[in-house]
């Protein structure tokens, strides 16, 4: 039992967990003001700014605990995350301060500990961390289980219509698409959706040919043919996996949804641009939102996204909208620099010997 709770690893990512509620918490809340700063530009802005929000998100962790096994203490089992250094507050608690590095001012965050709240620390950081790992895995079990469960599907579907094949090949002409794109009908599906990522196809409803209008079916298609051109499915697939890791924090599941949604957005502008015709998809999408239906986690569609949303963007009186180079480089800026920021935070202070460490209040 000693043993389990002085183990490294699992103390190690419980302080990973208590430092990523706060620190994927300042990472949602720069992507908010970037989307407000971004909204009235090109839905690829406000999806590149959520995808290197996760991307920190996901980084984070590795920084903290790369950095924490390094200050693992094996003499007391605990972490030297934060090591108390003169002219730093010596009594318990936490303590905020700024420190200048150069003509930048720096924030550092400071965790002093006494005895009592140290043994705390030692029981209940490895439970944190075991929690985590046990839900992760079974994510993933589920992630797998999902995969092969959309495996066995796409080998049900039988190939689409000669009349779709065709359709979906002039799409692709029309798109300077050239690569060969295998398409099937399926009943499970309620619409297009492009499922698979390493072979990926475009899977249509069973009655395709009659559900639509001709007009209609030609921009889904064109909507399924943009997510392949952006590589859409290597990107989704790549989102699933970190939030299979990252699944009990709000705010990260926050931004993977704002990049789902942009994500349609982009592919409704791509399509739009190679065909235009964005009144025909403004109403094939009126008629999704009748029959919208739950998809794979690893299948991206056309009836994804906030479907009016999606209708006004492209009713809208400018179409497509500027990406503003400007805006969007602020924005991204200001989230690059919230993985320094974060790492700075949690180091607190360079680690000291144990003769400068108090017997009082022992620091974490």
């Amino acid at each position: 039992m000693n043993a389990w709770v002085h183990d490294p690893l699992l103390h190690t990512l419980g302080w990973v967990v208590v430092h990523l509620v706060w620190q994927a918490t300042m990472v949602a809340a720069v992507l908010w003001a970037a989307n407000r700063l971004l909204r009235n530009a090109s839905a690829r802005s406000r999806h590149a700014c959520a995808w290197l929000a996760l991307i920190v998100c996901a980084a984070l962790p590795l920084i903290i605990a790369t950095r924490f096994l390094n200050q693992f203490d094996t003499q007391r089992g605990i972490v030297q995350a934060v090591v108390a250094v003169p002219k730093e507050p010596q009594t318990p608690g936490v303590h905020a301060m700024l420190r200048w590095r150069g003509p930048i001012p720096v924030p550092r965050v400071t965790v002093i500990l006494t005895v009592e709240q140290t043994q705390v620390a030692l029981k209940i950081f490895p439970v944190l961390a075991g929690v985590w790992m046990i839900g992760a895995l079974f994510l993933l079990w589920r992630f797998r289980r999902g995969w092969s469960l959309l495996l066995r599907r796409l080998d049900k579907a039988v190939i689409a219509s000669p009349k779709t094949r065709r359709m979906l090949a002039e799409v692709g002409k029309t798109m300077h698409w050239d690569q060969s794109v295998e398409c099937r009908q399926s009943d499970m599906v309620e619409a297009p959706v492009v499922a698979g990522v390493w072979r990926p196809m475009i899977v249509v409803p069973a009655h395709f040919d009659t559900a639509f209008p001709e007009e209609e079916r030609r921009m889904l298609l064109a909507h399924e043919l943009a997510h392949l051109i952006r590589r859409d499915p290597w990107w989704n697939a790549l989102q699933c996996f970190i939030e299979t890791f990252l699944f009990w924090h709000p705010a990260v599941l926050w931004i993977s949804r704002c990049i789902r949604h942009e994500r349609e957005l982009c592919a409704d502008e791509l399509a739009v641009c190679r065909i235009d015709d964005r009144c025909g998809l403004a109403q094939a999408l009126g008629h999704l939102a009748e029959s919208c239906s739950r998809r794979a986690c690893l299948a991206v569609g056309a009836n994804s996204g906030s479907l009016l949303r999606r209708v006004q963007v492209l009713l809208g009186d400018v179409f497509p909208l500027r990406l503003q180079v400007a805006r969007l480089t602020l924005a991204l800026v200001a989230l690059s620099i919230t993985i320094r920021l974060g790492f700075e935070a949690h180091a607190g202070g360079v680690p000291a010997s144990h003769n400068r460490i108090q017997p009082t209040s022992p620091p974490i």
